[in-house]
């Protein structure tokens, strides 16, 4: 990665910072030399009033960074929780201050949906909510509590976990269907990887080698073949001779 210092802010603090999934970044990789030279993807960082940036790893500290959410006007709107749901790196899942939770575009900020427990449910809490993803990111379960009052008005603590089929989200299907290229966010830095990167590339190129020649001699015999027939050509009578 290219060493840089960013500027974040200079009136907050920063609350969280996390590096992205690579396959979210459009970056070209070199094909030559055969080993990785650099790589890049996006860093959130998080503020402590609220605000979400998006900075790139590539760029160094000459950059100006993509604000996906800004400083919310109300408390209650502040993102408490920030986390990637496991096989769709587009999105995020927060929750608010005020304990509503969501799903949203990380790379756009724009929010996708909403996610809604019963009414006599709520999250635990919104700073340390109780969730967890199954089914290879298809399930969400999420913990939730509330108090119910019986017949003799006796007010009672209530709890519950509740399942989410996001496949059944047909908002999410566009994510779904998105292919998205494997990158490892990594170098070879020492010589001994790039030595035996180079090797192994000239081991596999051998066998091409070999076509090479066979196919370049076919076209020298063709080649030769031409001109020997021209050369008859011109020692024919009649045919017409060069000055």
């Amino acid at each position: 990665l290219h060493k840089g210092v960013l500027t974040a802010s200079d009136k907050n603090t920063v609350r969280s910072i996390r590096f992205l999934d690579p396959c979210l970044f459009s970056y070209e990789q070199p094909t030559y030399p055969p080993y990785p030279t650099t790589s890049a993807t996006y860093l959130l960082v998080e503020y402590s009033d609220g605000v979400q940036n998006l900075f790139t790893t590539c760029d160094g500290s000459q950059q100006i960074p993509r604000c996906i959410s800004e400083e919310p006007e109300n408390a209650g709107d502040i993102q408490t929780l920030l986390q990637v749901i496991p096989n769709l790196p587009e999105l995020m899942i927060y929750v608010k201050k005020n304990g509503n939770m969501y799903m949203k575009d990380i790379i756009t900020g724009a929010d996708v949906c909403q996610i809604v427990l019963p009414p006599t449910h709520q999250i635990q809490t919104p700073w340390s909510p109780m969730f967890a993803f199954g089914n290879e990111g298809n399930t969400l379960y999420i913990k939730g509590e509330g108090t119910e009052v019986d017949n003799a008005g006796t007010v009672s603590d209530i709890s519950g976990i509740f399942m989410f089929d996001l496949r059944s989200y047909h908002v999410l299907d566009t994510y779904r269907i998105r292919k998205h290229m494997k990158k490892d966010l990594s170098v070879f830095t020492t010589q001994e990887q790039r030595i035996n990167a180079l090797l192994q590339e000239r081991i596999q190129q051998q066998a091409l080698r070999t076509f090479r020649l066979q196919k370049r001699w076919g076209q020298l015999k063709s080649e030769m073949n031409i001109i020997q027939q021209a050369n008859k050509m011109s020692l024919k009578p009649g045919s017409p001779r060069k000055p």
